[in-house]
């Protein structure tokens, strides 16, 4: 595993977290997912000097991905997609190809940052990151996710290569397009980081 991408991307779950729900979240939203360096950086397979895609959008998306496990008793079996932002590999800080998922409500900028539209948007919905392994710049592939239910944050990570359930459900389980605007999680777990109850994601999600 590449260790610096697994530091960075620690610290984007931190941050992602952090600006959740009731109380915690903001309006104007400040989830840095890549230090603002979206400029020049290298491309997927590690080549120096190409520009990495990186974008955001509001209501650019659609799709999402049914729900099941004991969780969903709360907030239901269901998640809709509304906004990707979307960032391609760098070598230079280790950091794989990854995307942000929200709902509809709230936005994710050109700088992978996440934007609510009003106060209703940081109590309810959800923030949702993760990366496959099938780039050259690691072998990291991950979800962070929470689920906001009237103030209440449910949160659930995941990290491949690991042991089941907290393995994502295999390397296979997550699917990720950055170009073609297509990510897809098939049978994939998540585990709960309060409760140890286990959630299983199925889905498409498509953007533009």
């Amino acid at each position: 595993m590449n260790i610096s991408g697994y530091i960075l991307l620690t610290g984007l779950i931190a941050t992602l977290y952090a600006c959740g729900g009731g109380g915690g979240g903001s309006s104007d939203g400040n989830t840095d997912g890549n230090d603002d360096s979206n400029n020049v950086v290298d491309s997927v397979d590690g080549t120096e000097n190409a520009e990495s895609f990186v974008g955001g959008g509001t209501n650019n998306a659609g799709g999402g991905f049914d729900l099941s496990g004991d969780d969903t008793s709360v907030y239901g079996t269901r998640l809709d997609a509304g906004a990707v932002g979307a960032s391609l590999a760098n070598s230079a800080t280790g950091q794989p190809d990854y995307i942000i998922i929200v709902d509809e409500g709230k936005s994710v900028t050109d700088s992978m940052s996440i934007e609510f539209e009003g106060v209703e948007e940081t109590i309810n919905g959800f923030i949702l990151v993760f990366s496959d392994a099938s780039t050259a710049i690691t072998d990291l592939e991950f979800i962070s996710m929470t689920i906001l239910k009237d103030g209440a944050e449910f949160k659930y990570t995941c990290i491949a290569p690991s042991e089941p359930p907290a393995d994502c459900g295999g390397l296979e389980a997550v699917s990720l397009d950055i170009p073609s605007g297509t990510a897809t999680l098939t049978n994939a777990t998540v585990v709960n980081a309060d409760s140890g109850t286990v959630l299983t994601l199925n889905g498409t999600v498509t953007w533009d």
